[in-house]
């Protein structure tokens, strides 16, 4: 092995990981790991929605059950096969904590992510390694941010990072990435700026693998990153960027404690497994009530900033003991949570300005070329950002910004998931009364409307019977509209027993290019709420004068199209 990852390319999303071994630990544990069993772990990951899938679909079922049952194995959180002696799925004590009411989560991986290393006995080898790699990332992130710079891109940890064989590396590594930003940002362009980073790693590639370099393993050390960056944020220190890893505001003391303190010590395979399974170990700053009590005061004072900044009121809070580690840590958690909802409304009021407005039509410029973090699993989250940022920026709903999402957010309001089925992915409500249920995808090709547009079909009747006295308004968008999706939309109606009739629905569809020129400042920029409704009411009656689905979309091009 040439290069480390940290986590699984096939269990892209590491935020799943609790509840797929809740449902190993509850159903599996203390079974052998055959392939029956196997093939039932599968079907029983996708009824607890953890996948997606048919639960009686063939093929591959036991390989991705093996793939999630690895995921645990290589986090210290379970033994599929279980011991010599007792060969059947075991949860391991840092996997019984992370299921358990007695823990942050966010605790239990960092404690499980710091003690991941090369060599082990759970990784294969790396030539001449002997590092801690999380520990390598955390420290290059934190001293990019000490001194002053962008944070930890993608790009920079394929090239750089994964290809690390000691945690002393990290000036090292800072200079290599100071000199390609340097090449880099004078390139004019997204194309000039991806072909040098590809001719870049190409390059790498060929170093590390000599004559066996190949576009697969040039395309792995992309895979690698991108894993690398995602479970890097399971610690609850880091948040995801569109292409960078990011320490969170709010963290930045504890990611300092944690440099600070010096690589974890490097374990020989008789001492590894007593202390990987371990969930008391290593001990964090974050188990001191010192170090608590001081972030929670900087927290406290921080969150009385953004009060008096946002205007919002700021909940009283009941006392707590000082010296109760567990308690001080839900609290230090829930004044996070607290800044993250006022931080949430400086956000929205801030995405009307010109710079935002350029920030939004360039988040779609990368949706599109794939050069957002997490791989297409996650492309479906950046697009639900991207739609949910238009939105805001015309700056007038009436409903609390955080109730207008289905989909939820981290500290530095970058999307965590895309949003979850049984409701609309956004919702917007203006001050006329007016409700605006939209829904997001990615498909453009005819089965555009059967993947995805039934669900929108539900979801604006669920709002249209939830609110009998409003105008509802669906918006439908994606890279392109297909004809077939349109002429759904054009005759949508229903049934509602609820209402006793038919009732006809109201379902707009628009690409990403169309919506973005509502955006202020483009071409059908609309600046308030009432400018957004009276143009989705204009394309509304664009019906009137057509005969089918076809000719209002063609209408709407035209309405929409540039000057």
């Amino acid at each position: 092995m040439k290069t480390w990852n940290l986590g699984n390319t096939t269990v892209r999303n590491p935020e799943r990981i609790k509840d797929a071994l809740r449902v190993f630990k509850e159903q599996f544990e203390g079974r052998k790991f055959d392939v029956p069993t196997q093939n039932e772990f599968f079907s029983e990951l996708i009824i607890a929605n953890v996948i997606k899938g048919d639960p009686s679909q063939a093929g591959s079922r036991d390989w991705s059950a093996r793939k999630w049952a690895s995921a645990f194995n290589k986090l210290g959180l379970a033994l599929p096969r279980g011991t010599k002696v007792n060969p059947v799925v075991t949860i391991t004590e840092a996997g019984n904590m992370l299921l358990s009411e007695h823990a942050l989560e966010s605790d239990v991986f960092l404690r499980q992510m710091l003690k991941i290393q090369l060599p082990s006995p759970t990784e294969d080898n790396l030539d001449g390694a002997a590092i801690h790699p999380f520990y390598l990332v955390l420290s290059v992130a934190y001293e990019l941010l000490e001194r002053g710079l962008r944070p930890l891109g993608k790009e920079e940890i394929a090239l750089f990072v994964q290809s690390a064989t000691s945690d002393n590396q990290a000036g090292e590594i800072i200079e290599r990435i100071e000199q390609y930003r340097t090449t880099r940002d004078v390139i004019e362009g997204r194309i000039g700026k991806r072909k040098f980073f590809l001719e870049q790693l190409t390059q790498k590639a060929r170093e590390l693998y000599g004559d066996d370099a190949s576009p697969q393993k040039v395309s792995t050390l992309q895979d690698y990153s991108d894993t690398t960056v995602r479970y890097s944020s399971i610690t609850g220190i880091f948040t995801i960027g569109r292409q960078s890893l990011v320490i969170k505001e709010d963290q930045v003391n504890l990611a300092k404690a944690l440099v600070e303190a010096g690589a974890p010590k490097l374990l020989s395979d008789e001492e590894f497994w007593d202390v990987f399974h371990n969930p008391t170990v290593p001990a964090l700053p974050t188990d001191n009530t010192g170090f608590l009590r001081n972030d929670i005061t900087s927290l406290e004072r921080r969150l009385v900033e953004l009060s008096q900044q946002t205007g919002a009121s700021v909940e009283g809070r009941s006392e707590i003991s000082r010296d109760n580690v567990l308690e001080l840590k839900r609290r230090r958690e829930d004044l996070e949570h607290e800044l993250t909802s006022l931080k949430e409304i400086q956000f929205y009021r801030a995405q009307h300005s010109s710079e935002q407005v350029e920030d939004i039509k360039s988040l779609f410029e990368s949706i599109m070329a794939r050069e957002t973090i997490g791989g297409s699993d996650y492309r479906p989250a950046w697009a639900e950002w991207g739609v949910w940022r238009v939105f805001l920026s015309i700056n007038t709903i009436s409903n609390p910004v955080s109730e207008t999402r289905g989909f939820k957010v981290n500290s530095e309001l970058f999307p965590v998931h895309h949003a979850k089925g049984g409701a609309a992915d956004l919702c917007f409500r203006y001050d006329d009364g007016t409700i605006l249920p939209t829904e997001i995808t990615l498909s453009t090709n005819e089965r555009q409307f059967n993947m995805e547009g039934e669900a929108v079909k539900f979801h604006v009747k669920s709002v249209v019977e939830m609110n009998q006295s409003s105008d509802v308004i669906g918006v439908f968008t994606a890279p392109d509209v297909h004809v077939a999706t349109a002429h759904e939309f054009f005759g949508a109606d229903f049934y509602s027993q609820k209402l006793g009739g038919v009732v006809k629905l109201n379902i707009v569809p628009l690409s990403f290019e169309q919506l973005q020129s509502f955006l202020p400042g483009q071409r059908n920029a609309c600046n308030n709420g009432a400018e957004l409704l009276e143009k989705l009411r204009s394309l509304v009656r664009l019906k009137d004068a057509s005969q089918d689905g076809a000719v209002w979309l063609r209408q709407i091009n035209q309405a929409l199209a540039a000057n």
